[in-house]
Order: C-alpha cells, then sequence, then structure tokens
C-alpha cells in the first residue's frame, strides 16, 4: 500500500459448481463491485474445471477475464495417497497489478512446485517453492513447515518462509517469514486461523526500506443444514517501514457467504 492509497470497496460474489461425474467437475464465478470509495471497482468472472485423471493425476484449469483483463490458474497434483502429494501450476491474477499501480502487461505471473508428506500418524511435513516475475522485480521463496494433528479436531501447522527479491531498478532484498495456525474441524464447522510475521532487510546498496508486517487471517464454514451453509472470512495487513517513500499501511478484507446444494441432485 502506498501514501496515494486509500479507500474501500464492496463487493459481491458468487460460485456455481456442477459434478458432471466422479472424476469431472466444473464451476463458474463472478463478482461485482456494488460500491468504491478511493479504490477503483473489480469486477471479474471466469470458468474452471478440476479433472481427476489416473494413478492419483489431478489437473484443475481455469480462466477469468474482467477488470484487469485475463486471468488464469493450472494446477497439475500427484497424489500418492490420501496424506501424501507432489503439485506445480502457474497462476495469474490481474488484481495485483491494479493494487500495485502497475501495467497488467508487466505482471508475469507466478509459478509453484511443492509437496506434502506423512511422517507419522499425527505429523506431516510440506516444502513449497515460488518464483514470482511482477514488474521489474523476480522473487524466489522457498517455504517449509510441520503439520500436527492434536485430535480428532484440533490440527496445528507452522512454517517458514525464505526468499530473495531482485529489483532491476531498487535494488534486492531479503525476505523472512513465519507463520502460526491451526484447524478446527467437526461435523458442523470449520474454523482455520493464521498469524505471519514477515521481515524484508534491503541488501546494502539498495534504494528499498526494511519492511516489516503482520498478516492475520480466519476463514470458518457453518453447516446450517444438510443443504445451506453459511461461509465467513477475515484478513488483515499491518505494514511498518524505516523509510519516509512509504507510509505504514493497514489492510483490513471480510466477507460473508451463503452456500446452498439442493439434496435432490448431488452434481
Amino acid at each position: 500500500m502506498t501514501a496515494t492509497t486509500n479507500g474501500d470497496r464492496l463487493i459481491a460474489a458468487g460460485r456455481l459448481s456442477y459434478a458432471i461425474n466422479e472424476e469431472t467437475t466444473v464451476y463458474g464465478f463472478a463478482q461485482q463491485t456494488f460500491e468504491n470509495n478511493g479504490l477503483e471497482a473489480y469486477d471479474r468472472y471466469g470458468l474452471g474445471v478440476t479433472r481427476d485423471i489416473e494413478n492419483g493425476w489431478a489437473v484443475t484449469g481455469e480462466v477469468s477475464d474482467g477488470t484487469g483483463g485475463l486471468g488464469g490458474r493450472v494446477l497439475v497434483e500427484r497424489r500418492d495417497s490420501t496424506t501424501s502429494s507432489t503439485y506445480f501450476g502457474y497462476e495469474l491474477d490481474p488484481g495485483r497489478a491494479i493494487d500495485a499501480g502497475i501495467s497488467t502487461a508487466d505482471n508475469g505471473g507466478k509459478y509453484v512446485l511443492g509437496g506434502r508428506r506423512q511422517i507419522s500418524d499425527d505429523t506431516q511435513i510440506f516444502a513449497e517453492n515460488t518464483y514470482d516475475i511482477f514488474d521489474r522485480d523476480r522473487t524466489l521463496t522457498s517455504a517449509y513447515g510441520l503439520q500436527y494433528q492434536a485430535s480428532d479436531f484440533l490440527t496445528y501447522d507452522t512454517a517458514i518462509e525464505i526468499g530473495q527479491i531482485n529489483s532491476a531498478d531498487d535494488g534486492d532484498l531479503d525476505r523472512t517469514a513465519l507463520s502460526f495456525g491451526l484447524r478446527y474441524e467437526d461435523d458442523a464447522l470449520r474454523a482455520s486461523g493464521r498469524v505471519e510475521l514477515r521481515r524484508d532487510d534491503a541488501e546494502e546498496g539498495s534504494t528499498q526500506n526494511d519492511f516489516d508486517a503482520i498478516y492475520l487471517s480466519a476463514n470458518a464454514r457453518y453447516k446450517i443444514d444438510e443443504e445451506r451453509r453459511l461461509v465467513l472470512s477475515f484478513s488483515s495487513a499491518n505494514s511498518d517501514t524505516d523509510g519516509s517513500s512509504v507510509l505504514d499501511g493497514r489492510l483490513i478484507d471480510a466477507s460473508i457467504g451463503y452456500a446452498y446444494r439442493p439434496i435432490l441432485d448431488e452434481r
């Protein structure tokens, strides 16, 4: 967030999924800005498909259009079991360019490669590498984490992220992040929360500033009955920099949704 970014935006969004068969699901989604003050309207619509292939392979493809131009996502996953998997993919999110105030043509998207392995009855480890092409910046980040299932209902996880941002214009930054999360799930309620502490250190000779941030997120899904669900989400970001070119920033995003699936039609 820069010193010139200040405002709010109210968006309504919806998604409709249809299972063609046990292996294939298609979906469509749309969002429309109903009110905005200081922030640009952000309207999107798109289609996607998820397909399970033989031998544990699965593919998800998605394309969207609207404010900011074309966007898309492709993810290929190989499941060795219900608890171990490997995946790789690519994502192009036009909203990032809009929020950063750069041309969408300068947003090269993000590549991801990762995996998850079960090492005991209650413990999993995971790792993920991402390569991000954004404007004249190139970011390579590696994340490593541990997930522990404390009970049938409660799971904890922690992760560390290490990376470097290479900027052709402003010099390089070293990034370190530490996060903690928990998830609760029973027959009626699914809820999760996470806090992340992030530190960006400018290397010698860089014109960029050191940057500290705290990110909070929470999600919940409540089962009203067999047909209806209530969906809630919240996220916030608070940032602090040691320079004067970028002011301290705060971002809050909250949403509430309602999902309906007729039990007379399993698709």
